[in-house]
């Protein structure tokens, strides 16, 4: 059967990463997705050549799109659902990340890294989260909305203070959709990175968190819905 995930937020870090796990687990249609035409190019090649080197056939789409432009975005999305089929795993993860002290950013910027953490999953819930009830129930099928996050959400810094504010909104949000839909079976979970992700990271390379992503989507529903990844210190709780 065709195994669908959706990565909202490519890149070189968690969002190649997840995609390559997936794709050597058996998830056979992969969408990417990110405003970087140039970028989702690399990604997607380098996605490809994780599954070959599992030997797994896997079809890899593009999508490149700002997800603050709603219109275009609900477009996309339905795009995704037309080409590669309904998603069973959405990954959201999507952020801009800039630093700025107090007063040196317009409300304009703040507001734009709101509308992408927590406006656009927001609208991606929306379109697809009726495409992940329609797995529930199937066998082998665990629906999953998984969203990245950082403990900023937390634990703010002024230098990153917009960043804070909106992880804080999207991590809220992400819980209030796990209280609504993990009765009806789809598993919506953060995982909180504590930490800078490098790929020579014990602890925070793409590779182990990805790991963390397939296991809370083998976890299902009622899996857990909060779980940080750290180096083992103190992530002031």
């Amino acid at each position: 059967m065709d195994r669908v995930i959706v990565i909202l937020g490519s890149g070189p870090g968690i969002g190649v990463g997840v995609a390559s796990h997936f794709a050597e687990q058996g998830f056979n249609r992969v969408a990417l997705v990110a405003r970087n035409t140039e970028r989702l190019a690399i990604d997607a090649s380098r996605v490809k050549s994780a599954a070959e080197a599992a030997k797994k056939d896997v079809t890899v789409k593009t999508y490149s799109v700002d997800v603050t432009d709603v219109a275009k975005f609900e477009g996309v999305l339905g795009n995704i659902v037309q080409e590669l089929g309904k998603p069973e795993v959405v990954v959201y993860n999507a952020v801009r990340i800039g630093r700025g002290s107090f007063f040196k950013q317009t409300e304009e910027s703040v507001n734009y890294d709101f509308k992408i953490t927590t406006l656009g999953l927001y609208t991606t819930a929306r379109v697809l989260m009726p495409h992940l009830l329609s797995h529930v129930g199937s066998a082998g099928r665990n629906p999953a909305l998984l969203v990245s996050s950082g403990g900023l959400y937390k634990t703010p810094h002024h230098a990153l203070f917009s960043l804070s504010l909106s992880k804080a909104s999207q991590h809220n949000m992400t819980e209030s959709l796990s209280q609504r839909f993990a009765g009806e079976g789809v598993h919506v979970a953060s995982v909180v990175v504590h930490g800078l992700v490098r790929p020579d990271s014990p602890h925070f390379s793409p590779s182990k968190i990805a790991e963390v992503f397939w296991k809370l989507y083998g976890q299902g529903a009622d899996g857990e819905t909060d779980v940080w990844v750290t180096d083992g210190t103190d992530p002031k709780l």
